[in-house]
């Protein structure tokens, strides 16, 4: 089951997409208007959906259309959006609770982040064009 949501309407562009199979979260995609601190450091979803990272952890680069990194089970990447004309940065965050073995799961979420980046992109003018970045 998929159970794809925009997520926080007070924040303009906040998108949410979990999927799930048979009952339990396997992939939580979010995305929101950057906040400064956001790259560099691993997505706060982390602690709520996988294991907590250290917030000093090192992160893999991973080449690309978008400037993106990943740790085991989590990747971030900064796309554009326009709002009102004006392009802003848009953070996108994927994390994983499976595979487990930290190998696999970085692998995994490294192979995902670019295309994940690009779809959310392309959405982000769709998602609560009413409100204002925050």
């Amino acid at each position: 089951m998929v159970r794809e949501q925009t997520a926080n309407r007070e924040r303009y562009g906040s998108y949410r997409c979990n999927y799930e199979v048979d009952g339990f979260l396997v992939l939580s995609v979010d995305a929101h208007f950057d906040e400064p601190q956001d790259m560099g450091r691993p997505p706060y979803q982390t602690s709520m959906v996988r294991r907590s990272i250290s917030d000093d952890a090192s992160p893999t680069v991973v080449p690309g259309e978008y400037p993106a990194q990943a740790w085991p089970g989590a990747a971030s990447a900064l796309t554009q959006c326009s709002f009102q004309g004006n392009p802003q940065d848009y953070y996108v965050a994927v994390v994983s609770t499976h595979p487990e073995e930290e190998e696999h799961a970085l692998a995994m979420v490294s192979e995902i982040i670019q295309p994940v980046a690009r779809y959310v992109e392309e959405r982000c003018e769709e998602i609560a064009p009413d409100g204002e970045p925050k």
